[in-house]
């Protein structure tokens, strides 16, 4: 537990989906292209999207990994993969109640968390080519998650509005309706907007949708997810691995710091921080270590290209400062946080214990092991006082 007399925020908690979180709301002239689970003669379920298996998704209704089991499945050499790890008994009734997590939490020490999907952050990749079909899941999603785990009214638990930059005239749409609808945190996976015609998501096509959510105060969460996968089929990878079945290759290139640092090199560089200075990001799950080598080359590509084109404008400021305005991250409890703060300061790390995944920790409070370097007040912000600020403006 925190050894200081304070609850926890928590920037990175997540549940578990149920049989029902796409279909529950589904539209009816979308009713047969609904996200739904599917038995498979392996004997095992998979989500899919009318007769297309969505590869990256995990099923988990009735078992899972223990939470922070990650280092012990990984070193146990009885297993045969991550399948083999899963119980009934590390599925609590608090990775699908809402009720229950509050309990959970309380016991915890954590007074408020953000919620984001276990599977529904990885439906993009396998739906680009249809954004009507994947908007439509979508916003039921969203209406579930409003229903079943609320957006923060109780000022406890975030649930995330899931939105995608396939189509900048439905994400709008969907946008405005949850913030009608009271959300305090939105997920975008990392990676291109444009859907199957990609584009930055900095292009002044989305500035409506960023400009809604800087005047709202909306902070954006991109977390870890399926983004640049079919990238890596040049280097002779598959192009859609499940989130457990992914190369070496692909973990280290295609999967969590490459896509973030691009996404945010992006914006950036191609200067929406400029254009919305109020607007603000969270790096999730993403760790930390790749921050210092960002803002190094953030500097240097500026001046190296002041020639070239500057598709969102010349930037107003240097670009590692519109960086450290603009951007919060969650490290991993592994990583050395004390040097994250003197990259960008104590007010812009926010912990997270990604519980109660696997390769999270075991309890939230847990994170602070990492922070014995930091003075009690850099301690208490990062613990508590960054994310409570930024979600209750």
């Amino acid at each position: 537990m925190t050894s200081e007399p304070y609850r926890l925020w928590d920037a990175d908690n997540h549940f578990y989906e149920i049989r029902d979180c796409f279909s529950r709301h589904i539209e009816s002239k979308y009713k047969d292209v609904a996200i739904q689970a599917r038995m498979h003669p392996d004997g095992k379920e998979y989500w899919h999207c009318g007769d297309k298996v969505l590869n990256f998704c995990n099923v988990k209704f009735d078992k899972t990994e223990a939470p922070g089991s990650f280092k012990a499945i990984l070193n146990n050499p009885a297993l045969g993969g991550f399948d083999d790890a899963r119980d009934e008994s590390s599925m609590l009734p608090a990775f699908h109640d809402r009720k229950a997590r509050l309990e959970l939490m309380d016991s915890q020490n954590v007074e408020a968390a953000i919620l984001f999907p276990s599977m529904a952050n990885g439906i993009e990749q396998d739906l680009l080519d249809n954004p009507e079909v994947l908007y439509a899941n979508l916003r039921s999603y969203n209406r579930w998650v409003e229903e079943d785990w609320g957006f923060g009214s109780n000022g406890r638990i975030f649930g995330t509005g899931c939105l995608s930059l396939a189509d900048a005239d439905l994400a709008v749409e969907e946008l405005d309706r949850l913030l009608k609808a009271g959300v305090k945190v939105v997920y975008l996976r990392p990676a291109p907007g444009g859907g199957a015609q990609p584009c930055s998501i900095a292009d002044p096509k989305f500035d409506p949708f960023w400009a809604r959510l800087e005047e709202a105060k909306v902070p954006v969460g991109f977390h870890v997810s399926a983004g640049f996968f079919d990238a890596s089929t040049v280097w002779g990878e598959k192009p859609r691995p499940g989130t457990r079945d992914t190369s070496a290759l692909q973990f280290a290139m295609f999967h969590v710091e490459i896509p973030i640092m691009t996404t945010l090199a992006a914006m950036v560089l191609h200067n929406l921080f400029g254009r919305f200075p109020g607007l603000r990001v969270i790096s999730v799950e993403h760790g930390c270590g790749w921050v210092p080598y960002l803002l190094k080359t953030l500097n240097k590509a500026a001046w190296w290209g002041r020639f070239g084109d500057w598709p969102g404008g010349t930037l107003p400021d240097r670009p590692s400062e519109m960086f450290k305005r603009n951007v919060y991250v969650v490290p991993f409890h592994e990583d050395n946080t004390p040097e994250l703060v003197k990259r960008i300061g104590a007010d812009r790390v926010l912990m997270g214990s990604d519980y109660p995944h696997a390769e999270g920790l075991a309890q939230p409070a847990e994170f602070e092991e990492g922070l014995t370097e930091l003075d009690p007040g850099a301690v208490h912000r990062i613990m508590r006082d960054n994310l409570r600020e930024l979600l209750m403006n």
